[in-house]
């Protein structure tokens, strides 16, 4: 094959890779301030409910909503039947051992569509109260600082909680497929010219 045939090759399968991985990705951030929390949502087909009020919903619609320490959401997105259902509790805890802050949620699948259910509470929510530290599911713990700490289990949902004032930046998981083929391509079309 000639190099402007390799070259070309390569081309086609990035612009093909780019194509096929279009599909929207749910996204949530649970961004936990010192007075209040953060909550950024986007791409949710089927909506997102912050203590039962729907606050997002569709493809495109990016929202971020203002709650206070404590709350509980259900939103539902297409996963394409790809969800681990069960049950999962994200813990933080102060250097001295002290729960901080709860994320607890569900996610089920059904027919292509997944749900994610669930609370988040600080313990700062009601002054002198501790957040409920979960008996059952899948358990992390992980000391508090300021993370992103991902919230796993949903295919097609790009979770993440922080803590404090921290800023992340989450690549988008299309994106990361398209970079390795063409690394590959990269690399074949040195390793054909050598």
């Amino acid at each position: 094959m000639s190099r402007i045939g390799l070259l070309r090759a390569a081309i086609l399968g990035l612009v093909a890779c780019g194509l096929a991985n279009r599909a929207n990705a749910a996204a949530l951030s649970i961004t936990d301030n010192a007075s209040s929390v953060a909550v950024s949502l986007n791409d949710f087909e089927n909506g997102f409910s912050i203590n039962g009020a729907m606050v997002q919903k569709g493809l495109n619609q990016a929202v971020s909503v203002t709650e206070p320490k404590s709350f509980s959401f259900n939103g539902s997105w297409v996963d394409l039947g790809r969800s681990a259902s069960g049950a999962y509790n994200l813990v933080l805890k102060e250097a001295n051992g002290t729960v901080s802050d709860v994320l607890s949620y569900t996610v089920a699948t059904s027919g292509g569509v997944a749900s994610i259910t669930g609370s988040f509470c600080s313990i700062f929510a009601i002054s002198g109260s501790r957040c409920a530290v979960p008996t059952s599911g899948a358990t992390t713990v992980a000391r508090d600082t300021a993370g992103p700490f991902p919230i796993t289990g949903a295919a097609y949902l790009t979770g993440v909680l922080i803590e404090a004032d921290a800023s992340v930046t989450v690549t988008e998981p299309g994106a990361l497929p398209v970079l390795g083929i063409g690394l590959i391509g990269i690399f074949g079309l040195t390793r054909w010219r050598g």
